[in-house]
């Protein structure tokens, strides 16, 4: 290790006999460790890389939050010692609601800085069962009002309730194990760690309200003192319980004390007053009622910095003297409106409080022909700390003239930066000298918003339909610019490497009775022409123990990638045994498609592949990535530029996206090769659009970014998620109606809500789709996208709506509640095929039939008509659009990690 030595490693031994060197953390970067950063409440980070987004770090699941009206199922996160805690509800998209199907919530760990995923453990007595009632909850307001507060980081070691009543809990950072339980803070609301002890907000009585204030050694467990007074704190917050499309009666509201301690006081609130109690001792030093709020405090912003207490609230800014209680300055705050969480936004950096104008103003604009108006602050000011003078004004320029409401969370700053969120995120600049970004395509998690931290910007799942062509999903760790050194040009030579079987794989071209591709044929409308057996029986089984992708059929071999082993498989039809396997750099995640004799794939490492289809060996490989560059992506490494693995084959040319998003990474690139030797054809580069405070008028109506996926074909054009090109890669005009498309991409399988397939541009809020020249066939989980009703959700059990549309006429042809989840579906013939789990609620399992542990039905049905021909059982529900009819046969992909195939009997 001494050549890291010499670089600024420092050795550490690991075992007798066994050293290491540990890279230094930079001094350039910062953890955040409490919700508004640390103990003092200043969301703040000493984070001086963190910039606006342009590279991926990584990326992790879940791909979306479970459902918009309801709680959020991220509730908070923090990061220190190179980790990354939050809370997690894993159980099934779009399926929260006034029944008996359980949350699924854990406390999961993963590495800052790749996104592996350390350890998750589970979590009782946790979501909105727990706090309140009811379900439902509109956007605006945090329920509880103290739960980002239940969560602390500090070097190696994790505090936190394990559930909404339970005490607090010393966890180990690195393994997740419980070290220690202070059970003296039964029922804790917020948690702040200062130098080694505890501060916590525990009932003042058994079931009450008000609160007191703890103080326990962490090393020790042993109890310092608890505050003599209760305190009423508060819960006063921008709350809507009557929403456009109905409410709730509002449940009672846990209070919060807001607490902050800079190590010499402890700050709270108490209804109308703020009170200050001795760090030592606990006992209360001052008491200072605050102007104009008797009816209350709002929970605003609370901040112990440098002698000074910031109280920040809707109508007013405070200063008050961190010894006495005396109000130091008073400034006026203006309530924006709809969701601005305005009056929280009190940044303290270098001695200046940072927070937005009062003078406020009005913007009218029209929006798809109707007219609105909003109001906005025009400047981002700042106070000297301890005197309340103005002392900087940077203007914010257009970046805030837009319609809609604020992000539901509040915003987080750096000494460079306030990273706001009026539509995504938006940089402003605090120097005043660049320009304020606007990157309406990544936004954080509800009500708890976004991370500044380790130098990258955390941006965990989100339930937002807003932006769906450009809108990043999952949980992201993205990075400001930087030199990625030298990339290739997409013409260079040594992208293209040949193999030991080029020139001789040509073979037969598909037939009809073949299955070539994902969902068929270039347009993946999963409408195939041959015929399925109505009276069926399973022929052979495989297993091959791991997951597995949809399957493509050719001839009398079955293809199906292996994701998680990085690796394709062709497997002889009529025994199911395996022929040969072909290993690559990274996942693939869809199957292959043939053609002529030859197999052509995209991996997540960044190449595509063509192999002879017969023997699996190499024709050529043509690397799509413009640098060997990897990220941490769902728990592996890839390519910061994968490819799909189902590319597209059109006359003898391939087509296929390397790339995540448009606006990182240097954006995405559509590759056009020849499917004979892979030399490059076409090429077209997507990168960006950037927008910022100079290059705009209005952040309104601006055009999107793109998304990769699999590439489509329809007609002439060349499809990616909506975005048309012709056979050269040359941009074309939308079309007014798209054959068949999915809003998330033609491999989310999350059954998310308010993302849909659709077929003609219809909304018909479907969840699969199956295409033919004349006739749709859906699967509905929902009759109608009904946001911000109480009323509206899906109760397990209740079957999902199977529906045949005439694509002349767009009327219903028939329509059927069917008691399965579909996941996979295909039409042969005169035959519709579904296949998915149960849709059934098991008192003892309910989650089962979710994940697998019920089976799955294949059901046949007359497509004309919907009459239901026959049905069977499955052993393990198909993966997602995971069958495939060809030769008379059915191939199903299941869940388990098997093959099967099904023929008549």
């Amino acid at each position: 290790i001494e050549p890291l030595l010499d670089l600024g490693y420092r050795a550490s031994t690991l075992v007798k006999g066994l050293s290491a060197a540990r890279k230094p953390w930079p001094e350039n970067i910062d953890e955040w460790g409490h919700y508004q950063h640390a103990a003092d409440g200043n969301p703040v980070a000493q984070d001086f890389v963190v910039g606006p987004p342009r590279h991926y770090q990584w990326v992790a699941g879940p791909e979306y939050l479970r459902a918009h009206d309801t709680d959020s199922s991220v509730s908070m996160a923090v990061t220190a010692g190179g980790r990354m805690f939050y809370f997690v509800d894993e159980a099934p998209s779009s399926t929260p609601g006034q029944h008996d199907l359980p949350d699924k919530w854990f406390l999961a760990a993963r590495d800052a800085f790749n996104g592996v995923l350390l350890w998750k453990i589970p979590v009782e007595d946790w979501g909105w069962r727990a706090w309140k009632h009811t379900w439902f909850l509109a956007r605006p307001g945090d329920i509880p009002l103290n739960i980002q507060m239940r969560l602390v980081a500090v070097g190696d070691r994790v505090y936190v309730t394990l559930g909404y009543r339970a005490p607090i809990s010393e966890l180990d950072a690195a393994t997740g194990e419980v070290l220690r339980i202070y059970p003296q803070t039964a029922g804790a609301r917020e948690i702040l760690y200062h130098e080694g002890t505890l501060i916590a907000s525990v009932p003042a009585a058994s079931g009450a309200l008000p609160a007191r204030v703890m103080a326990v050694d962490a090393s020790t467990g042993e109890t310092l003192w608890i505050s003599e007074k209760d305190y009423r704190g508060t819960d006063q917050d921008y709350i809507r319980w009557s929403e456009s499309r109905g409410g709730v009666t509002p449940p009672v509201l846990q209070p919060a004390l807001n607490p902050a301690t800079d190590g010499k006081i402890v700050a709270v609130i108490d209804f109308d007053t703020v009170a200050a109690i001795d760090f030592a001792s606990g006992k209360e030093l001052w008491r200072t009622p605050i102007p104009d709020e008797e009816k209350g405090m709002w929970l605003g912003s609370l901040i112990t910095v440098d002698g000074v207490v910031v109280v920040g609230l809707p109508q007013q800014l405070l200063g008050l003297d961190a010894t006495s209680g005396k109000i130091l300055w008073r400034k006026p705050k203006a309530p924006i409106g709809h969701l601005w969480y305005e009056w929280k936004d009190q940044f303290v950096i270098d001695g200046l409080v940072w927070t937005w104008n009062a003078e406020l103003d009005t913007w009218d604009y029209v929006r798809n022909g109707a007219k609105g108006r909003t109001k906005l602050p025009t400047h981002v000011v700042a106070y000297d700390l301890h005197t309340g003078e103005l002392k900087r004004s940077v203007p914010t320029g257009p970046i805030f003239l837009t319609y809609h409401h604020h992000r539901c969370y509040r915003n987080k700053a750096t000494p460079k930066y306030i990273l706001a969120s009026r539509r995504g995120s938006e940089f402003i600049d605090l120097s005043g000298e660049g320009p304020h970004t606007v990157d309406n395509w990544v936004r954080g998690t509800c009500h708890f918003g976004m991370l500044l931290a380790n130098g990258l910007q955390y941006a965990p799942p989100h339930p937002c339909r807003c932006y769906v062509l450009e809108k990043l999903g999952g949980f992201n760790a993205l990075a400001p610019a930087r030199d990625l050194g030298p990339m290739l040009a997409p013409d260079d030579p040594a992208r293209l490497v040949r193999g030991p079987a080029f020139g001789d794989a040509d073979g037969p071209a598909a037939s009809a009775d073949d299955w070539p591709t994902y969902r068929y044929d270039g347009l993946h409308s999963g409408a195939a022409p041959g015929t399925v057996p109505v009276e069926q029986a399973v022929r052979w089984k495989t297993e091959l123990n791991t997951k597995l992708t949809a399957p493509t059929v050719v001839g009398d071999r079955v293809y199906v990638g292996l994701p998680e082993r990085n690796t394709l498989a062709a497997l002889d039809r009529t025994d199911g045994k395996i022929v040969w396997t072909y290993t690559t750099g990274s996942r693939i995640d869809s199957p292959p498609t043939y053609a002529k004799g030859k197999l052509v794939f995209g991996s997540a490492d960044g190449f595509v592949y063509c192999l002879r289809a017969r023997d699996g060996a190499l024709v050529w490989r043509f690397q799509a990535a413009p640098q060997q560059r990897q990220i941490g992506a769902y728990g592996k490494l890839e390519s910061a530029w994968p490819v799909h693995g189902s590319v597209l084959v059109v006359d003898g040319t391939v087509y296929f996206a390397a790339g995540r998003s448009s606006h990182l990474d240097g954006g995405i690139d559509v590759f056009a090769l020849s499917l004979e030797d892979g030399s490059l054809k076409h090429h077209r580069n997507l990168n960006g659009p950037f927008y910022d405070s100079e290059n705009i008028e209005a952040n309104l109506g601006l055009p999107e970014g793109y998304l990769a996926d699999i590439l489509q074909a329809d007609g002439d054009a060349i499809i990616m998620r909506g975005y048309r090109m012709d056979r050269t890669l040359s941009e074309v005009a939308p079309a007014k109606t798209s054959t068949l498309g999915a809003k998330g991409g033609f491999l989310d399988d999350t059954y998310f809500q308010r993302y849909f397939w659709y077929v003609d541009q219809v909304n018909n809020h479907a969840r699969l789709a199956v295409v033919s020249p004349k006739i749709a066939w859906m699967v509905r989980m929902f009759d109608k996208i009904s946001a911000l009703d109480p009323k509206h959700y899906f109760t397990p059990g209740q079957g999902y709506t199977l529906f045949a549309v005439d694509r002349a006429t767009r009327k219903n042809l028939w329509t059927l509640k069917v008691p399965v989840r579909v996941r996979a579906m295909a039409t042969v013939g005169d035959r519709l095929v579904t296949a998915g789990p149960p849709d059934v609620l098991d008192p003892e399992d309910p989650l089962g039939a979710f994940e697998g542990r019920k089976g799955g039905l294949l059901d046949v049905f007359e497509a004309q008509t919907g009459k239901r021909l026959a049905g069977y059982k499955l052993h393990s529900p198909p993966v997602f659009n995971g069958i495939a009819a060809a030769h008379g046969e059915l191939i199903v992909c299941h869940e388990d990690g098997s093959i099967t195939c099904r023929g008549a009997k």
